[in-house]
């Protein structure tokens, strides 16, 4: 090519090269190994970096042409420093190198040279953040394929395929900070509100205890109010460390069903009737029996959660009400039940992750198992459970359950 072409292409591929977005270190070698190969019109251009732990030189970017696939396909694209060879000495040394005719030199890799068809090949030190990391590798299938112009085009290259290194890796580093700092944060959270939980369930309970000692101290027979006050307390925090506990076997693939027959109706009346306040009645209505095979256990935990978190966002004097009915879904049979509160509603981005785990917004009252955990019943029921604002003000959740679930294995 004459120099002012070489110049041309050279400002033009170097110009591309640090427009590229703000890519994974990866996904930006991969691309400037492609963009280089296109200028020099060769068959593979390879941007290798050190691996401190098995000291290997790793292709972390190749040109996306033929001879860069099947060098990957043939596993070439690991070159450990033991074996030796031309890319391995460029590094070392910081010396470059050119190969008019590879098969002709006994000391180059076989691999390179048979499987690949290797015949001509440059190779220059690849600097990153001004530390010798890898080289950058040019090969062609022609011998002779490059000049002495090609060199100095390569070395000017890969100064700013380093920079692009260093660029991606700064980006993965503030990235991997971001994340930590963000797991700690979700983490001091969710202990917080722990913490906070316990607290609200343990200082009347204490207080509970506390008048049960005096009466016993006093000789007073114990007020089977307190006693049931402080045994309800202690159903509560036993229901928080089941929680916890079927998060761990949901992660773990050992949350299991024991399925039998099931009224589905009773189990909402007794629920109505344990959550249920003066203050906050829950109401039932529907059919009056509801036979579904399922796990009463589990169904009954997923409808306590959300007859619970219903009676907490509804206005004191405000009833809750458990609507069942049935319904036809692609030819299956269903148990719907439905739970309406008249609370403040629920924002549409609070919505998209309610049933995440540990999911917290500015107005959240608890860890945010309980959805979570109805929400995963649900599913491995073959079912759904899904949330609405209601056009009166209010949520309305809505549990649905096939009465013959047909695949127990599922869930997401």
């Amino acid at each position: 090519m004459e120099t002012c072409s070489e110049d041309v292409q050279l400002l033009e591929t170097l110009e591309e090269l640090m427009q590229y977005p703000g890519l994974e270190l990866r996904g930006a070698l991969q691309a400037a190994a492609t963009r280089v190969a296109m200028a020099l019109r060769c068959d593979k251009i390879d941007a290798f970096l050190l691996d401190e732990e098995s000291q290997t030189l790793c292709a972390m970017g190749t040109s996306d042409t033929a001879m860069g696939h099947l060098q990957h396909s043939l596993g070439l694209d690991k070159l450990p420093l033991a074996n030796g060879g031309s890319t391995v000495r460029v590094f070392e040394t910081g010396t470059s190198y050119l190969e008019d005719h590879a098969d002709q030199n006994p000391d180059q890799l076989r691999g390179l040279v048979e499987d690949l068809g290797i015949r001509a090949m440059l190779e220059v030190p690849l600097e990153v953040n001004g530390v010798r990391r890898g080289v950058l590798a040019a090969a062609s299938a022609k011998p002779e394929f490059f000049q002495p112009r090609d060199l100095k085009f390569m070395t000017i290259v890969a100064r700013w395929v380093g920079m692009i290194a260093h660029r991606a890796e700064l980006a993965e580093l503030a990235h991997k900070v971001d994340t930590e700092q963000a797991r700690r944060k979700g983490a001091d959270e969710i202990i917080t509100v722990l913490a906070h939980d316990l607290k609200n369930h343990l200082q009347p309970l204490t207080a509970r205890l506390y008048v049960m000692q005096l009466e016993l101290e006093r000789a007073k027979t114990l007020s089977p109010s307190h006693v049931n006050a402080a045994l309800n307390t202690v159903q509560r925090l036993s229901r928080l460390t089941e929680d916890l506990l079927d998060v761990k076997r949901l992660d773990e693939g050992l949350f299991t069903l024991r399925l039998a027959p099931v009224d589905l109706a009773m189990v909402a009346r007794e629920t109505a009737t344990s959550i249920g306040t003066s203050a906050t009645p829950v109401h039932v209505s529907g059919v009056p029996t509801f036979i579904a095979l399922a796990d009463e256990a589990r169904i009954r935990q997923a409808l306590e959660n959300l007859v619970a978190n219903a009676t907490k966002y509804s206005p004191s004097g405000k009833r809750v009400e458990v609507r069942l009915a049935t319904e036809l879904r692609a030819g299956v049979q269903h148990a719907v039940l439905e739970v309406l509160d008249e609370g403040p509603g629920i924002a549409p981005e609070v919505a998209t992750t309610l049933f995440d785990r540990f999911a917290l917004s500015s107005d959240s009252k608890g860890l945010g198992l309980g959805l979570y955990l109805s929400y995963r019943i649900a599913r491995v029921h073959s079912g759904d459970l899904s949330v609405h604002a209601r056009p009166t003000g209010g949520t309305r959740f809505r549990l649905s359950l096939p009465l013959q679930p047909p695949d127990l294995g599922a869930s997401s």
